[in-house]
C-alpha cells in the first residue's frame, strides 16, 4: 500500500511524495527529459537537491531549470535555476503570517490614447 504525505496550503494541496522519489532512476530520467532538459549530471544533481531543500516542485512550475544555448566557441552557457511565481506563492502560502493576495484594477487615461488602459496590480 502506497501512502502519500499531504501538505495543505491556501491554494490547494501539494503532495510531498515527488521529493521522496527524486533518487529513483525513473524519476531522474523523467525530470531530466522534461523540466531539466539538457542538464549535465552535475547540473541535474544540483537542481534535484535544490528542489528537495526548498520543497519547490518543478512539475507545478514552482522552480525552473534553464539551460543556456551553445556558444559559437563550442562551450555552453551555464544553467540557471529560477524560482517561478508559483514557487513564491508556495513559499508565501507556507508562512503563518501570509494573509493572501489582493488584486487591484487601476484605470489610467493617457492623452495620446483613444481608450483608457487598465492595469492589474497584485498587492501582497
Amino acid at each position: 500500500m502506497e501512502t502519500t504525505q499531504e501538505l495543505t496550503v491556501k491554494s490547494g494541496s501539494l503532495t510531498k511524495d515527488w521529493r521522496d522519489d527524486l533518487d529513483a532512476k525513473g524519476s531522474q530520467i523523467l525530470l531530466k527529459n522534461t523540466v531539466a532538459l539538457g542538464a549535465t549530471d552535475a547540473e541535474f544533481a544540483m537542481f534535484r537537491e535544490l528542489c528537495r531543500a526548498t520543497a519547490l516542485n518543478p512539475f507545478q512550475k514552482e522552480i525552473w531549470f534553464i539551460k543556456g544555448k551553445s556558444r559559437k566557441d563550442g562551450t555552453t552557457a551555464p544553467c540557471q535555476i529560477m524560482t517561478g511565481v508559483n514557487g513564491f506563492y508556495a513559499i508565501a502560502n507556507n508562512h503563518p503570517q501570509y494573509d493572501g493576495v489582493e488584486l487591484s484594477l487601476i484605470h489610467i487615461s493617457e492623452p495620446t490614447r483613444r481608450t483608457p488602459i487598465s492595469y492589474a496590480v497584485f498587492c501582497l
